[in-house]
């Protein structure tokens, strides 16, 4: 290609400096058509997706699709907050590391595998969905922020909104281990991460209702193909396995670690008591530090590092 006398390589910058502008463009955010729809929550995402069905089936689809945009790709940080915590932790890590003064290559190279887009959203291959895509943007994650640490410590326990949801994160760290506690009502660990595994025991996903999902019912697609040409691989139901509807009933809450349950219910109304020590009350109990005990909350060790609280009004037990 480079030797075609057809053809030329260069940069914008060498073209607009030999060229006179022809007019001014705005270029907005963009992607192609079916990531415009996978990026819109339920029932946006249903009713945009019967929309361009019906307007294909009327012989408009090609005509009026440009008009008919969809979302945009940050709505997947908006739609996962899972995807906004990741995406979040990776931004303050690199404004970390842009701080120092020409930073050694090989951490900028932990900061780029961090960014490795493909789960940070998903499509028709899982990104987002898949542990192992997942899995590799937070060893990268924890490996940087072990690295940073080692050049400029930072506070053992900090309180702020790291992923500007509108509630704070209690952070607190050690050489070995970092728990992240959102203050959200539930007093659980929304991270876990150890720097010597460079791993996050709490990379989890919630389930969450897709649109794509109403077509479940009607069981994998016919091999035959009405038309001209190949099914779209977009238009094709195929199950690796059985999937009944019950395997598809969206989750109430966040797969947080130790999630307390008592009676069968979810306990959801914790608050901050002690911000510099990350306990946590409601009514008639306490969440604490393992090793504190406190009198008011009965609190007893069932076994290391599996402390549990009773309620004095209840007898039943509900645990860290």
């Amino acid at each position: 290609m480079l030797a075609s006398p057809k053809i030329r390589t260069g940069t914008y910058a060498d073209f607009h400096a030999n060229n006179a502008t022809r007019g001014i463009v705005y270029l907005p955010t963009t992607s192609y058509s079916e990531m415009n729809e996978w990026t819109l929550p339920m029932p946006a995402a249903g009713i945009y997706s019967s929309l361009l069905a019906s307007e294909k089936a009327a012989g408009r689809g090609d005509l009026h699709r440009p008009f008919m945009r969809g979302g945009i790709w940050r709505n997947f940080l908006t739609r996962y907050p899972e995807a906004n915590w990741m995406h979040k932790r990776m931004q303050g890590l690199s404004a970390r590391l842009a701080e120092i003064p020409q930073p050694p290559q090989a951490l900028t190279d932990v900061l780029y595998r961090a960014q490795a887009n493909d789960a940070y959203w998903h499509g028709l291959f899982g990104g987002l969905y898949l542990p192992h895509l997942r899995r590799a943007v937070w060893n990268n994650i924890v490996a940087l922020e072990a690295k940073l640490d080692a050049i400029k410590a930072r506070p053992a326990t900090v309180t702020v909104d790291l992923d500007f949801d509108g509630k704070n994160e209690l952070i607190t760290h050690t050489p070995a281990l970092q728990l992240i506690i959102r203050d959200d009502g539930l007093a659980a660990a929304h991270e876990l991460s150890s720097y010597p595994l460079c791993h996050n025991f709490g990379d989890t996903l919630r389930r969450y209702h897709e649109h794509y999902h109403d077509r479940i019912a009607h069981g994998p697609s016919s091999s035959e193909h009405a038309g001209d040409g190949i099914a779209s691989a977009h238009d094709i139901v195929r199950f690796k396995h059985p999937v009944s509807a019950e395997d598809i009933v969206p989750d109430t809450l966040p797969r947080a670690l130790w999630l307390d349950d008592l009676d069968g219910n979810s306990l959801n109304d914790y608050r901050l008591s002690r911000p510099d020590g990350l306990q946590f009350e409601r009514p008639a109990s306490q969440k604490l530090r393992p090793g504190r005990v406190d009198r008011n909350s009965h609190l007893a060790t069932q076994r290391p590092g599996r402390p549990a609280f009773c309620n004095p009004h209840s007898p039943r037990h509900a645990q860290l």
